[in-house]
């Protein structure tokens, strides 16, 4: 399964139309669409910023859970230097 899968899938398990998605992570409507297997660095970033309880090791290579557990998504607000992409940010 490509990271564009497991974004589609991703989308539809939690009900979020993927024009919506597609917003809410700047992207142009229709880009999930255009995409082969992945979407760029920049891209990756500005989705687990718009949803940072999106598992970042189970996009990028299908392991673990989807979701982060609440236990999780406190720690990885906390580590400090953690790189951009596991940065949380306003929705």
């Amino acid at each position: 399964m490509t990271i564009k899968n497991r974004l589609i899938k991703f989308a539809k398990l939690q009900e979020i139309p993927i024009a919506r998605f597609e917003r809410a992570c700047g992207m142009s409507n229709g880009y999930m669409n255009s995409i082969r297997k992945s979407p760029g660095v920049e891209k990756l970033d500005n989705i687990l910023r718009a949803y940072p309880y999106l598992n970042r090791d189970w996009l990028l290579t299908g392991d673990g859970e989807m979701i982060i557990s609440n236990a999780k998504k406190k720690k990885r607000k906390k580590r400090p230097g953690s790189r951009k992409i596991s940065q949380q940010t306003q929705r």
